[in-house]
């Protein structure tokens, strides 16, 4: 009751009467919600001290009467000083701050500082960091202090607090420096020290810090399993200098930024400073000008060294590439150019030497690293650098797939929301209008340049001895291709893709798809061509294969655009009929094509893979009946019906669908009923008969979702005195037609009730009240409803007071 403003004066006669004290506080608080502060003073008043500190327990400190507070602090004091838990005081004082009282501060530094290293280690944080964020607003030195002193004594595990720490004594500082850069410390003691340690970090420290890492890293061995201890050292150090400011980090190091690098300075810097992954933080805007031009001159003359393939080690390279596009802009371009031509030199002697036997050079691939470098020193041209990436091996396949993505209009990475096949787009793009996916300046100059590397890359093929390793690189770039100039390049597309390459199955199936949302047709054979192979190596491993059973249902779902696409669903069933372990929620991807297939044979496929008692439904889920409502034609409305009508037994069993495929059914029957008369009619034939509670529920909630008047009106004949009431979505369809929700305020999100007119339903319901022994109780309680929002909404002005004068029926009734 006190959650009903208009029954707060009950509520306070109630609570007043009733003797439990617990009856009065938790009266009061409803109660102050709505501001009624005098009865509060009246419920609260009379309590004993006992019951007024139990009361304070339940009470926010603004739920409190002005006139109370006073006593609430005394109250409070007095149970502050009979508590001994610590933590209990704090939280006491957190109360008496709220209330107003006096010297709180002093009063939670001395709790503070009586607390143990024990107490401090039980977990209790939260009366602790409330108290530690109040003084730090106040006196943020004291803070720094006390939690530096924690620290050193061991005490403090507290995660994240460590910026409020500030300074450290010069000798404890000392100490814990020379512990971390000589000691390897076990996981949980290195975060603790490491993050007290750059947080109070100086441009000194940090140089200390550098000196130590370039000192161990020059005796370090690159062999595998080589000096373990001291290259988990030298990590160690190199995640406190990352976890250093940017701007204390180079400033410790401005003597040396003035000078010619050093290999090893030049390798730690590169690694600590570089991001593949720039933010909007990074070296641009988080050091001053004066500091980065500093760092942009060394990091040029460290280029002039790294052009020379030998100059550098090639991390050191691609590090130092990424970092200087980080601090510079598209005046380093150049650099870069000559940075990736030095790598490539260097990548093509490794790969010459380990033909000869020799494994000793670094073999890995810096190509995303130089693409992040190329990018993000010049967003507006880089491509340019890109294009000219494609020339060498190592860099093209994924050159080429970056491309496809920086000539897409949108660049949101799929997720499971957003990643959803439409096969709407290859009809649409049959019809021949254009995907609007790709910006067309650069696909075409894209697909223009990777076209001329496909046709390259087959001449040497042609010339070559061995051929497996052309048809390789084909595959990824051919698929690249495929994306971008699918109606201009097709056949040269399915001439790559029916190639022998072997465990291609993802560029297969990856092109073929491109080439159909293009707008492509193809002969069945023109499609097994290419998904032949695909569908092979999908079919090894299916009971052990999660990833195989996907690619051959994602092969399956493209055979459904053949032409003609009869003899594709055919193909399918073929296949179907042939494997194991491809249950029937693998078939989702292939029901959803079969819908979009527009094609009368698809039904009897979909049928097939709903099996005989409607448990492949169940498994696929409401995208089996969403491909029956897109299939159209007299067949879909025979099933589509046969969810409500029990003379149609379309399965061995009895499908009751579940909430979200009621739904979803509900939703496209409602749909088609708007479309088609003759349906509709029968929806409504179907509700006037005698139907059992699952399928009256469902078409109750078919007609919730028609949109005309007349038609709600005439789905009413769903209703019955049978006690299985009628679902949330009739009632509310109603509510809607009677209530407008207006909006309120600027910000769109809100809206008022405001009272609409639906005389035809109100007549409607009157006479199933009066006439229909089978609906009269749902129409009383209907009409009922009706009248309680009339009650708190009001009239409209255009409604008559009785639904229909004219009957002589008595009203109210």
């Amino acid at each position: 009751m006190a959650h009903d403003p208009w029954l707060a004066d009950t509520v306070e006669k109630l609570a007043l009467a009733d003797p439990s004290p617990q009856i009065k506080w938790n009266a009061a608080r409803q109660l102050s919600w709505y501001g009624f502060t005098e009865r509060v003073e009246k419920l609260l008043g009379p309590l004993d001290d006992s019951d007024f500190r139990t009361a304070l327990h339940s009470l926010d400190p603004d739920e409190i009467p002005p006139s109370l507070r006073q006593r609430a602090i005394d109250v409070s004091e007095t149970q502050y000083a009979e508590t001994g838990d610590a933590f209990e005081r704090l939280k006491i004082l957190r109360f008496l701050q709220k209330l107003g009282a006096k010297q709180i501060a002093e009063r939670m530094k001395a709790e503070l500082n009586a607390l143990d290293e024990k107490q401090l280690q039980a977990g209790n944080a939260g009366g602790t960091k409330w108290a530690l964020d109040e003084l730090r607003e106040s006196d943020p030195q004291w803070v720094s202090d006390w939690l530096a002193r924690k620290f050193l004594e061991g005490s403090t595990r507290f995660g994240g607090w460590s910026e409020m720490v500030t300074r450290l004594p010069a000798a404890e500082r000392e100490r814990l420096l020379e512990r971390f850069t000589h000691e390897l410390l076990d996981a949980n003691e290195q975060h603790r020290v490491l993050s007290i340690l750059a947080t109070t970090a100086d441009g000194e420290l940090a140089a200390r810090v550098f000196e130590r890492a370039c000192e161990i890293r020059r005796g370090l061995t690159t062999g595998a399993g080589q000096d373990m201890p001291k290259w988990n050292l030298f990590r160690q150090l190199t995640d406190l200098l990352k976890a250093i400011a940017p701007k204390i980090f180079l400033e410790g190091l401005s003597p040396k930024l003035e000078k010619d690098p050093e290999d090893t300075e030049l390798g730690v810097l590169t690694d600590v400073l570089a991001k593949f992954n720039p933010t909007p933080t990074d070296l641009r805007t988080a050091v001053p000008d004066d500091v980065r031009r500093k760092l942009h001159a060394y990091l040029k003359r460290a280029a002039e060294r790294a052009a020379d393939p030998n100059g550098v080690s090639a991390s050191v390279r691609a590090h130092l590439a990424v970092l200087l596009a980080q601090v510079g802009g598209p005046s380093d371009i150049p650099d870069l150019r000559r940075l990736i031509k030095a790598d490539s030199i260097r990548f093509r002697e490794v790969q010459a030497a380990r033909m000869k036997g020799d494994r000793s050079g670094d073999n890995t691939g810096y190509v995303y690293p130089y693409m992040s470098a190329v990018m993000a020193a010049d967003p507006e041209h880089g491509d340019e650098v890109l294009l000219e990436m494609l020339s060498e091996q190592q860099y093209e396949r994924f050159v080429a797939e970056t491309l496809v993505r920086k000539a897409k209009k949108s660049q949101v990475p799929p997720t499971l929301g957003n990643n959803q096949v439409d096969y709407g787009k290859v009809w649409a793009a049959r019809e021949g209008k254009e995907t609007e996916e790709f910006v067309e300046e650069p696909r075409s100059r894209y697909a223009d340049a990777i076209r001329m590397l496909v046709e390259k890359i087959l001449a040497e093929r042609e010339a070559a001895m061995d051929k497996r390793p052309a048809e390789y690189r084909l595959k990824p770039i051919g698929t690249a291709l495929a994306a971008l100039d699918a109606r201009r390049s097709a056949k040269l597309i399915l001439d790559v893709m029916a190639l022998p390459a072997g465990y291609d199955g993802y560029s297969r199936v990856a092109s073929l798809e491109s080439l159909i949302f293009a707008g492509i047709r193809m002969t069945l054979a023109e499609m097994m061509n290419v998904l032949g192979p695909a569908i092979e190596e999908a079919r090894r491993d299916l009971g052990n294969s999660d990833q195989h059973r996907w690619l051959l249902g994602r092969c399956l779902s493209l055979l459904a655009f053949a032409g003609p696409p009869a003899e594709g669903i055919a193909k399918i069933r073929e296949i179907l009929s042939q494997v194991r372990f491809f249950y029937a929620h693998d078939s989702r991807g292939i029901v959803v094509a079969l819908g979009a297939s527009r094609c009368a044979d698809a039904m009897d496929l979909l049928l097939e893979l709903a099996k005989p008692d409607g448990s492949g439904v169940a498994a696929i889920g409401d995208e089996w009946i969403k491909a029956v409502a897109q299939l159209g034609g007299n067949r879909s409305n025979e099933v589509l019906l046969s969810f409500v009508d029990p003379d149609q037994k379309l399965f061995t069993k009895e499908f009751v669908p579940d909430y979200q495929n009621g739904d979803v059914l509900a939703r496209l029957l409602a749909d088609r009923a708007e479309h088609d008369s003759e349906f509709k009619t029968e929806l409504f034939r179907l509700a006037n008969g005698e139907l059992p509670p699952s399928k009256r529920m469902l078409l109750a909630k078919t007609f919730s979702r028609f949109q005309g008047e007349d038609d709600l009106v005439a789905g009413l004949c769903v209703l019955r005195d049978d006690g299985s009431g009628f679902p949330y979505e009739l009632l509310r369809s109603i509510e809607n037609e009677f209530l407008e929700r207006r909006p309120y305020g600027t910000e769109g999100r809100s809206y008022i009730l405001a009272p609409r007119g639906s005389n035809a339903l109100r007549k409607r319901l009157l006479e199933m009240a009066q006439t229909d022994p089978v609906r009269k109780r749902s129409a009383f309680a209907l009409l009922g409803q009706i009248e309680v929002w009339r009650l708190e909404h009001g009239r409209p002005t255009d409604e008559p007071r009785h639904p229909a004068i004219e009957s002589g029926a008595r009203w109210p009734i």
